[in-house]
């Protein structure tokens, strides 16, 4: 029996969904930190704690999209397209 509750998600793939929302709805920048923690409900500390040095989760982001068979098609390039 389910208790209705919404299964919660993690705060690393809570920060890495939110990544790829904005940088879909950025046409592909990046989005600022501050817009980043707003929208995955997280704080500076989480993204420490799960990434390290500043551009960890830029280097985890793609890598791990592709690990799941959703890779991000890159910078310039179209989907489908090489």
């Amino acid at each position: 029996m389910t208790s209705g509750a919404p299964e919660r998600v993690p705060p690393r793939e809570r920060l890495l969904n939110t990544a790829a929302r904005l940088s879909r709805a950025n046409g592909g920048h990046t989005a600022g930190a501050d817009q980043l923690l707003t929208g995955a409900g997280a704080v500076r500390a989480t993204v420490h704690r799960h990434f390290p040095g500043k551009d960890g989760m830029a280097a985890a982001h793609p890598r791990e999209r592709d690990a799941a068979g959703a890779g991000h098609p890159g910078p310039g390039r179209v989907a489908g397209r090489r």
